[in-house]
């Protein structure tokens, strides 16, 4: 069974051929031009980007920091009222904080007392050596007497006349007193080399007194903090190659009117190296 399809359903169809069949030689003739411009376009682009690159750098993971410092008093103790709050502007000579100077007041008075009662203990060392001196003195005429009582005994006993007991207890008198003054020269030797050799050494030259007063001058004792910042050494010998960020510090100009900048923000930044590029580097 045959069928006919009328003629002029046939004409768009082939019109549409027709259409198509003009067109191919066109595309033909860019076919030749696109494969010679692309890459060539993308050589222009890639020098451009090349010859303009490497001038400016630029990061978004930056941030705002700001010198840090510890801050420390001379002496360690409860701090009672703190005048500055987090964020605030602070300058030279504006006070931060206040510590309790109850427990330093104490010291101090303390210290104070311990030097009055150094200058006391100086002045009675002066009047004991004075005293000794008097005793030994006193003794040396005790000495003396007691030096004829016993000679006057051994007189007496060699003729007859006094007893053997006489003697002895002469004699023993004779050796107590001067035992006594040995002592009494012994303990002024003590005495006055506390007193530094100088009998005559004023109270506020004594060493005890001016350690005492050094006492007082220093409270309330410093405290001494030490920071030691010490790089990790690799003792063990082994070595891993890991690629290092180099940091960067810009240092911003701050001028009157400027916006704010807090610590810790985050912030993007370029830098111009002004760094440039020329032909001759190509070859």
């Amino acid at each position: 069974m045959n069928f006919q399809i009328p003629k002029a359903e046939f004409e768009p169809a082939q019109r549409v051929r027709q259409r198509f069949g003009r067109l191919r030689p066109s595309r033909r003739h860019l076919r030749k031009p696109l494969m010679l411009g692309a890459p060539l376009l993308v050589a222009v682009i890639a020098f451009f980007v090349w010859y303009t690159g490497g001038r400016y750098v630029s990061t978004d993971n930056a941030y705002i920091h700001a010198p840090k410092l510890v801050v420390s008093a001379d002496v360690s103790g409860i701090v009672s009222d703190v005048l500055v709050h987090e964020g605030q502007a602070v300058h030279k000579g504006d006070v931060l904080f206040r510590i309790d100077p109850r427990q330093f007041q104490i010291a101090v008075e303390n210290a104070r007392a311990q030097l009055a009662q150094t200058a006391l203990n100086i002045q009675a060392m002066k009047q004991d050596y004075e005293h000794m001196l008097s005793d030994a003195a006193a003794q040396a005429a005790q000495v003396e007497l007691a030096q004829k009582t016993f000679e006057r005994a051994a007189d007496l006993a060699k003729r007859g006349v006094a007893s053997a007991q006489t003697f002895d207890q002469a004699r023993t008198a004779l050796d107590a007193a001067l035992k006594r003054q040995q002592s009494l020269h012994d303990q002024a030797k003590v005495l006055l080399a506390k007193l530094g050799g100088d009998a005559n050494i004023s109270v506020t030259e004594h060493p005890t007194y001016l350690q005492a007063k050094a006492q007082l001058d220093e409270d309330a004792p410093a405290s001494g903090v030490e920071f030691s910042i010490l790089p990790a050494q690799n003792s063990s010998g082994n070595w891993v190659k890991v690629v290092q960020r180099i940091p960067v510090r810009i240092t911003v100009d701050r001028k009157d009117g400027d916006p704010p900048l807090r610590i810790g923000m985050s912030s993007y930044v370029t830098i111009d190296t002004e760094h440039s590029r020329s032909l001759s580097q190509l070859w």
